[in-house]
């Protein structure tokens, strides 16, 4: 849902960002290869961070844009961050 339009030139980029993030994300204090399940996985992991053609700019924009609909309408919107260097 958070990068649904996000565009790297290939619908194959777009759909292995989007299984990226979701195996990271359902194990944020676990490095790459805890996270993943088997050596192929992390491999694909750190190729496709490798990729010339993987946007950080274009996977931040996708967030940004979600983050703008996700708080349209709210007077206040609180923006509290976590560097992960303590517990949260």
């Amino acid at each position: 849902e958070e990068l649904w339009d996000v565009d790297l030139g290939d619908a194959r980029r777009n759909r292995r960002l989007v299984k990226i993030v979701g195996d990271l994300g359902a194990q944020p204090n676990e490095s790459v290869p805890q996270a993943s399940r088997d050596e192929a996985a992390v491999q694909g992991v750190y190729e496709f961070w490798d990729n010339a053609r993987v946007s950080d700019k274009e996977i931040l924009r996708a967030h940004q844009r979600r983050t703008v609909e996700r708080t349209a309408g709210y007077e206040t919107v609180s923006a509290i961050e976590c560097d992960r260097s303590q517990e949260c």
